[in-house]
């Protein structure tokens, strides 16, 4: 099975991997995650299970490769300095389905609207069995969630079957996007036929990913939370959406666009510390729209700055490394600008304590 889109594409794909995992099969998570599919396969048998994560660079080259199960999640404007243009990128996203016949299926979250248009068309473009599914709205004919005072409740169309998950159950999710990549790994588990009870057994193993609005300590009043892998606006939105209180570190090599389309998930954003190549236009644009501010070269001097000012408020205070930027200016990707990350706030922490 494959797994694209803009977001959640690697979290997707473990949680489908973990929540598969078995004594008698096994499932192998590969491709853009970490392992070349090509290096995989000469090493497995016909009963193993791939899930690969595709990125829009890998699907662009797609010729042959058929996938039984393939999972588009969201489509946000990225990469288009590489695509060339909106539309080139959507293109390659849905060559995920291109090779696919009509004993197939195709998952399709159509929680925004470039995956509820392709959804919309998709029969007259692909032979694949179209599930929709959604975290936002109620579907006739898929599986969406209910958002409940103790937990979620995934109601399945497609079989009548309702399925509720406490809270508690669900503790790595932590934040309202992950939900997406939760019911796309339901929706895989449905089709291959496993049950409600094995999929709830199956919880247990799930986690979150390193990167991606992890908690990484607290100093008194201040939480830490890395989210380095947010290297576009839209994943910063899921961060800034999904906390209150917060006090934004972002910057690096901006995207096209800056922060264009950031305005509706400010409300939460107490301060601003804006760094790296786009530092200084990010503060300006910040200010304009009446986000305190302030901007310095290196990461180390935004979360000093962060830091201080944080220890002096009366509340809870979560300091978010959401950059919603590529890190090439400084650094050689999202993982070493996360670990450094991690680096100084557990020196911070260890310093005060």
């Amino acid at each position: 099975m494959g797994v694209t889109g803009t977001n959640g594409k690697s979290t997707t794909t473990k949680f489908i991997q973990l929540s598969l995992l078995s004594k008698i099969q096994r499932t192998i998570a590969c491709g853009n995650i970490g392992l070349p599919i090509g290096d995989v396969i000469k090493k497995t048998n016909d009963n193993d299970i791939f899930v690969v994560e595709a990125s829009s660079f890998q699907l662009d080259k797609v010729d042959t490769l058929k996938f039984n199960i393939s999972i588009l999640l969201n489509i946000s404007k990225d990469h288009i300095d590489w695509h060339g243009s909106f539309k080139n990128y959507k293109d390659s996203k849905i060559k995920i389905f291109s090779n696919q016949d009509k004993n197939c299926f195709s998952i399709i979250c159509i929680d925004d609207n470039s995956c509820k248009k392709i959804a919309l068309n998709f029969n007259k473009r692909f032979s694949s069995k179209l599930i929709k599914i959604s975290t936002k709205q109620k579907i006739k004919d898929g599986i969406y969630l209910e958002y409940q005072k103790e937990g979620i409740l995934i109601v399945n169309k497609l079989s009548n079957e309702k399925i509720f998950f406490d809270y508690n159950m669900i503790m790595f999710t932590k934040v309202k996007h992950n939900f997406e990549n939760f019911l796309a790994a339901y929706a895989v588990n449905f089709l291959l036929k496993k049950n409600e009870k094995q999929f709830k057994n199956s919880l247990k193993k799930l986690f979150s990913l390193e990167h991606r609005l992890e908690l990484v300590g607290n100093l008194k009043n201040i939480f830490f939370y890395n989210d380095s892998k947010a290297t576009n606006i839209e994943s910063s939105r899921n961060a800034l959406n999904s906390f209150k209180n917060i006090y934004w570190i972002l910057g690096g090599r901006k995207k096209l666009g800056g922060l264009d389309g950031i305005d509706s998930s400010l409300k939460n954003v107490e301060y601003a510390f804006s760094f790296g190549q786009a530092g200084k236009e990010f503060k300006e644009y910040l200010i304009k729209k009446g986000i305190k501010s302030v901007c310095f070269n290196k990461l180390e001097s935004v979360l000093l700055a962060a830091v201080k000012k944080a220890l002096k408020e009366k509340g809870n205070i979560n300091i978010i490394f959401s950059p919603a930027c590529s890190s090439f200016d400084q650094y050689k990707n999202f993982e070493q600008r996360g670990n450094k990350f991690k680096t100084l706030v557990n020196g911070i922490i260890k310093s005060a304590g």
